[in-house]
Order: structure tokens, then C-alpha cells, then sequence
């Protein structure tokens, strides 16, 4: 394989990163002999690694500038960390799948992340760019991750996203999310979350297993809330819901299980709980008025 000159290198043609096992990283299933841009929208022409110990220093050059992280580029690898050039503006689906990834650097011209894309990553943290506009399927599922800040771009959070996520505790919710998907917070480690008054709908069990979970306020805009959305978070006492017009549940423990503890409380605003405790029959006992601007 012809290697590329150190000095003058475009930094957009050079992907870094750091080996776990101190072994080269190879990409899954590439195509050397068919110089294949698929990948990287580029062609490899050197892969080097500084072999024989943990978190070893790899650099991977290309031809010309990278495009885009192809479906697979890393699924499986060695990878520890990566530094991913400012020229990519995708990230495929499974891309870094299964790879003990401790540390990625995303570009601000990131614009969509896959399906699985970072599903079960060591990392505690992710700086998501602004530029980011659409997250796949459980692209974050199974990751270390604790804290996370969407940005404004973020419209949809989909299905599993942040599924188990353990240590998940803390999020900074963009100004434009609409919709929580199916399972998008399952089994998360939240023992408080608020819901923005963006979000319209909550879907199947969004927070279930959320095992720590206490209190729960929901925005204004909610309209709809999943079956067993708050399934089998039992330590939750405490629901909040601002809306003036009690949104459509899709079962009758949406909202968890009021029979964990005597304490459970739902609070609506003073002049609807009739509306409430007549939609939510299931809930009338627990409904409670409150005044939110006190909130």
C-alpha cells in the first residue's frame, strides 16, 4: 500500500485514533483492491498504528477529504477514541457498533447519525455538534454515557436512543424536541426528569425501568403518552402535568403504578382536575390541583 508524506497534509484526508488492544485498526469489510469510496467517500492509501500496548496511536490517510462514516465502518473494532474530520457529514448505521469507544471528537458538520451508531461505546460523555439534525434507532443504546446536551437541531428523539443507559442521570434538552420515541429513556438512571413544553408526544414505555425515578414534570404541549410509559419505575411519587387539557394515555398505567406507595401523587392545574380525574378514571384518586406557577 503507497503511503502519503507526512508534511502538507490536509487534516480533512486523516482520520486519528487510538487502538484498545494496541493492535491496527482495520475497517470492517474494506474493499482495498476495488479502491473503495463507499467507506469514507475516500480511498485508504495508509493505515499505521504504534502496535504492542493499550490505547495505542493509529493514523488512517486518504486520498482526498473523508465524506461521511459509512453503515459498519468500525463495527467491532479495536477503537478506543477517534477524531473524526470536519469534512464528515454522516455517520452510518452500526459504524461504531460494538467498539470500546472511551472518547469520539464530532465535527461540527455532522448532520445525521445511524441506527446503532455508537450502540454500547464506553464512553461517559458525547458533545452532540448543532449541526446535528437526526439521530437513528439506539444509536447511543447501551453506552456509559451520563450527561447529555441536545441541541436545537433535534426535532425527534427515536426509538431506544438512550435505551439502558444506566448511568445516564442528567440531560439539557434542545428548545425543539416534539417527539420522545418508544423506549428512547428505557431503564436510565434519571431521578428527576422534565419534560419540555415542545414535546407533544411520549412514546411506549419512553422512561419504563427507570428504577430511580421519583418526580416527573410534564410539559404543556404533551398530547399523548404512551402505553407503560413510566412502567416500572417504582420509585415514582410524584407526576407534574401542566397542560390545561389532560393528555390521551395509551393505557391505564401510563403513568406507572399508583399502588407502589400510598404517597403517589398526580398535580394538574387547580381548574382541571374535573377534565383529569374524568380522563385519567384510573388515576381520579391520586389527581390532585396545584398552582405551577409555584413550580
Amino acid at each position: 500500500m503507497p503511503s502519503v508524506p507526512d508534511e502538507g497534509i490536509d487534516p480533512n484526508t486523516v482520520i486519528e485514533y487510538t487502538s484498545y488492544n494496541g493492535t491496527l485498526v482495520e475497517p470492517y469489510n474494506y474493499d482495498y483492491n476495488n479502491y473503495d469510496t463507499t467507506t469514507f467517500g475516500a480511498i485508504i492509501v495508509s493505515n499505521t498504528c504504534k502496535e504492542g500496548m493499550i490505547n495505542s496511536p493509529g493514523t488512517i490517510k486518504f486520498d482526498r477529504p473523508v465524506t461521511h462514516i459509512g453503515d459498519k465502518a468500525f463495527y467491532n473494532r479495536s477503537l478506543s477514541s477517534i477524531v473524526i474530520p470536519d469534512t464528515v457529514t454522516s455517520i452510518g448505521d452500526y459504524a461504531f457498533c460494538g467498539t470500546p469507544l472511551s472518547k469520539v471528537t464530532l465535527p461540527n458538520s455532522i448532520v445525521s447519525i445511524g441506527r446503532e451508531a455508537f450502540l454500547g461505546a464506553n464512553f461517559t460523555s458525547i458533545a452532540l455538534p448543532s449541526s446535528v439534525a437526526s439521530i437513528g434507532a439506539y444509536a447511543f443504546a447501551y453506552t456509559t454515557v451520563s450527561g447529555i446536551t441536545l441541541p436545537d437541531s433535534i426535532t425527534v428523539i427515536d426509538k431506544g436512543t438512550f435505551y439502558y443507559c444506566r448511568d445516564l442521570y442528567n440531560i439539557i434538552w434542545g428548545n425543539n424536541i416534539q417527539t420522545i420515541g418508544d423506549k428512547a429513556f428505557y431503564f436510565t438512571g434519571f431521578s428527576f426528569i422534565e419534560i419540555p413544553d415542545s414535546v407533544t408526544s411520549i412514546g411506549e414505555t419512553a422512561f419504563g425501568n427507570c428504577v430511580w425515578l421519583g418526580r416527573v414534570v410534564l410539559g404543556k404541549g404533551v398530547k399523548t403518552i404512551g402505553n407503560n410509559a413510566f412502567d416500572k419505575c417504582k420509585r415514582l411519587l410524584e407526576v407534574y402535568c401542566k397542560s390545561q387539557e389532560p393528555p390521551v394515555l395509551g393505557n391505564e398505567t401510563a403513568l406507572g403504578d399508583p399502588q407502589n406507595s400510598v404517597n403517589y401523587k398526580i398535580y394538574v392545574p387547580k381548574g382541571a382536575v374535573n377534565a383529569y380525574k374524568s380522563a385519567w378514571n384510573n388515576y381520579s384518586e391520586y389527581i390532585v390541583g396545584y398552582d405551577f406557577n409555584a413550580l
